[in-house]
């Protein structure tokens, strides 16, 4: 056998079993309009830390590309949004985390101040 080739068939099975690398992930804070039962970003941080996944870093978001009718008790598009290693995606999504990667066509988020929500 011939193994001055190996290397490059190893290659690319090395760079796809990169588990270094972040992504984001995130999750409702559950606000609803003219209620204040937002739920903190501590609190959707420790359903992460619990599950036994590290968060690298946290920010509050709003959802953008969507519309929400104005009425009480209706939805706010009001995100935590959560950096973690994608090789624990699996895990977050088990647990209720969404993968910003897989928001529906015309939907993403932008970051915002936690105390601005």
């Amino acid at each position: 056998m011939n193994f001055k080739y190996l290397p490059l068939f190893l290659l690319p099975m090395l760079i796809s079993c990169d588990s270094n690398e972040n992504i984001d992930v995130i999750i409702s804070n559950g606000k609803l309009q003219c209620q204040d039962n937002a739920i903190s970003i501590n609190t959707t941080k420790a359903y992460l830390s619990e599950a036994g996944i590290e968060v690298e870093s946290e920010s509050c978001g709003q959802l953008t590309g969507l519309s929400y009718a104005t009425v009480c008790g209706g939805g706010t598009g009001q995100i935590h949004i959560f950096s973690i290693n994608q090789s624990a995606l699996n895990e977050a999504e088990n647990i209720g985390f969404t993968d910003s990667a897989k928001l529906e066509s015309g939907v993403s988020y932008e970051k915002v101040s936690c105390s601005s929500l």
